[in-house]
């Protein structure tokens, strides 16, 4: 299954370009967004590099929120669209993998924007939730380190920390990874159960599988921005790298589910 669907990813990516497209959106927008969100956020990096003593000798959150409360609107906007954009993209690939056409896909995605709104919003939830839990486990950690001896805080930081961050990781990734190609046919909830389900009795080869794809994904990122970088073409290769990684990635876990 493994090597099937990362076969049938990359032969649509050669012999079917046009599936780029849905991607090639989402990275403009992004770019796009990217260039304002800086624009505006200017001015406050700048301040906290100025006044840096001053921002972390005082309420730096409170400080930042009510300083600031404008330009993190702007990011928060910014951020919700790129991923709206982006989530589109991923569920036009979903269509594609099952078998219809780009454009008939990508109709379909923007038609029917519903689900993709709902799916965004849980995303940003659960980068929240995982914000919190990191947060969370690291005061844990701190208070271990300041009632446990300096020999065992070694063993907690390098050892037992990092198996607890995997172990979170590997099943964010896994049991949440597949609710792009399942959340076709299903609203939100009955996708998240879809996805948790799939990977019952498979869990390991589901998270060495998404390892895999994000491996080939990154190399190919890497791959086509070193040689923009010897072109003298950074820019446009850099966007060729992030559409043809996105797309990469989101065929090929849509290829997987489909073929359970």
């Amino acid at each position: 299954m493994i090597i099937s669907s990362l076969e049938k990813t990359t032969k649509a990516i050669i012999f079917n370009p046009l599936i780029l497209l849905p991607m090639l959106i989402a990275v403009i927008v992004a770019r796009v967004s990217t260039n304002l969100t800086s624009f505006v956020i200017e001015r406050p990096l700048a301040e906290m590099l100025i006044y840096y003593e001053t921002f972390m000798t005082s309420d730096f959150f409170f400080i930042v929120l009510n300083r600031y409360s404008f330009e993190i609107a702007i990011m928060l906007i910014s951020m919700f669209i790129v991923l709206f954009i982006a989530v589109l993209g991923f569920i036009a690939l979903v269509h594609f993998a099952k078998g219809e056409g780009i454009f008939d896909a990508i109709n379909k995605s923007y038609s029917n924007f519903g689900k993709s709104l709902s799916l965004t919003f849980f995303a940003l939830l659960v980068l929240f939730l995982s914000f919190i839990s990191l947060a969370i486990i690291q005061l844990i950690f701190n208070f271990l380190y300041s009632i446990l001896p300096e020999s065992i805080n070694g063993i907690l930081a390098i050892v037992i920390l990092p198996i607890i961050l995997l172990v979170i990781f590997s099943i964010y990734l896994t049991k949440l990874g597949f609710i792009l190609p399942a959340i076709d046919g299903n609203n939100i909830r009955e996708a998240v159960k879809a996805s948790w389900e799939f990977t019952n009795d498979k869990f390991i080869n589901a998270f060495l599988y998404m390892i895999i794809v994000l491996i080939i994904s990154a190399i190919i990122i890497i791959v086509l921005t070193t040689i923009g970088v010897l072109l003298d073409m950074s820019f446009i290769f850099e966007l060729i790298s992030d559409i043809i990684g996105m797309t990469f990635f989101g065929l090929s876990i849509s290829y997987y589910y489909f073929n359970k």
